[in-house]
């Protein structure tokens, strides 16, 4: 597992992946069995206050909206830990697996079946693993996986891939992901035109190094510069390192949570988004929305 603490916000997206799904599940933050939960990591620095920058927001299907955890995200107690603990304890069980991807500001944490396909979608990321390790029982399952893990870079029969994930318990995610090599703003140029919505995007952007709105395609996206959270929890953009998207118009449902940010030099880079059309997911994101920039 990678881990990561900043006075930022932090996105960390980590995927648990289960092929017969009865020994590992993904658990709440009573340590309960859930298919999906969504953390997001508050920043220290927001309008006229400090906070602690571990604190975190916590979402899951149970929920009807953003709730303050009673914990904090680097604490050893919580639905994070809660979920990676079934590796760590130590206990016996069938072929299953935890892929985590790393980047900043939120826990998406779902339970994929099967295990091919997110790690299919890696291979375009190339991530620079802190730990890994792929266990003998998948390596015949998983060679791209294992590639990455032995520091080599597998060949790619193109520049980018979508690819539908499901969970285990059958709710449909898409992954979009990009290699390097294609040297594009995956919010313009590939997902809004993808999934035929305008995207109000949030990602942290250096002055000078910032991508401006675009409504040059036929689906546009723009940058959200002002975010409010429940309790009154207020930040700019540039104080919050994450990475999501939500669809402008309530009608188009569309929520990604991802990795890349709308910056020049990103476009050179390899990364990725998983976009869900749940309207509890929706709804949590696109309420938070304070201010965006038009085109």
């Amino acid at each position: 597992m990678i881990s990561h603490f900043s006075s930022s916000s932090q996105i960390f997206v980590l995927l648990c992946c289960t092929v017969c799904g009865a020994d590992i599940s993904c658990r709440n933050e009573d340590g309960e069995a859930v298919d999906w939960f969504i953390v997001y990591k508050l920043p220290k620095y927001r309008v006229d206050d400090i906070g602690s920058g571990v604190e975190y927001m916590y979402l899951d299907s149970s929920k009807e909206g953003w709730e303050m955890s009673k914990y904090t995200i680097n604490s050893s107690q919580g639905a994070t830990t809660n979920t990676l603990n079934q590796l760590y304890m130590g206990k016996e069980y069938k072929p299953n697996g935890i892929l985590s991807l790393y980047d900043h500001l939120i826990y998406i944490i779902c339970c994929f079946s099967p295990l091919q396909s997110p790690a299919k979608q890696l291979v375009y990321l190339y991530p620079r693993f802190y730990n890994c390790s792929v266990p003998a029982a998948f390596s015949a399952d998983l060679p791209q996986l294992a590639q990455l893990c032995a520091d080599s870079k597998p060949q790619l029969s193109s520049n980018k891939r979508m690819e539908q994930l499901f969970s285990a318990g059958g709710e449909k995610f898409v992954s979009f992901a990009k290699s390097e090599n294609f040297v594009d703003d995956i919010y313009t140029g590939w997902v809004a035109q993808e999934l035929g919505a305008d995207l109000l995007v949030e990602s942290w952007q250096r002055q000078g190094h910032d991508l401006p709105s675009n409504c040059s395609l036929a689906k546009h996206t723009m940058n959200i510069k002002k975010i409010q959270l429940p309790r009154s929890i207020l930040f700019y953009s540039y104080d919050d390192h994450s990475k999501w998207c939500v669809s402008r118009l309530y009608e188009d449902q569309v929520t990604c949570l991802g990795d890349l940010n709308r910056e020049m030099g990103q476009l050179w880079r390899g990364g990725g988004l998983i976009c869900s059309s749940n309207p509890l997911i929706y709804k949590a994101f696109r309420q938070v929305v304070d201010w965006y920039i038009h085109c």
